[in-house]
């Protein structure tokens, strides 16, 4: 693994790819943690500094800011090609995070919140897309009686 630290603040950069490896064994501890023990709640959020738009140490391009998991409180600057930057002390909470379940618990918040919005758009469509119940009688109405005429003439 190839991870970088800053000399002046103790921040640490870490790949796309590294970072993927890490959080997928503190998932896999997460499980193991629930099995033994059950259900545990995410650690407290602490507050965090002025925003400060750091360049990606490869592209240079300013990285974008982001709280980690959209619910963990950790603050993380992210180039999407490249990879995440900490600031001192963000790895181990966002790793603690997710260990505790941090991480599945906004996942089927998510998930929750898209078929909610999924169904409300759904529901909107139908009632903008159905014409009033007045022009569908009149309709049927003249669909019936031409059938009616065929028919009996």
């Amino acid at each position: 693994m190839s991870v970088l630290e800053c000399s002046r603040c103790a921040g640490l950069w870490i790949s796309g790819p590294v970072f993927e490896t890490l959080e997928e064994k503190a998932r896999e501890r997460q499980l193991q943690w629930k099995q033994e023990a059950g259900d545990a709640p995410p650690p407290a959020r602490d507050n965090q500094a002025e925003p400060m738009y750091r360049p990606c140490p490869e592209c240079k391009k300013l990285m974008n800011r982001r709280n980690y998991g959209r619910r963990s409180g950790v603050i993380v600057d992210i180039c999407s090609e490249h990879g995440v930057w900490f600031d001192l002390g963000e790895l181990s909470r966002i790793l603690s995070w997710v260990r505790d379940g941090g991480l599945a618990q906004a996942q089927e918040k998510e998930r929750l919140q898209a078929r909610t919005e999924a169904r409300r758009d759904m529901d909107a469509y139908w009632r903008n897309s159905q014409p009033p119940l007045g022009r569908q009688t009149r309709g049927l109405d003249v669909l019936l009686s031409k059938v009616l005429n065929t028919l009996f003439g």
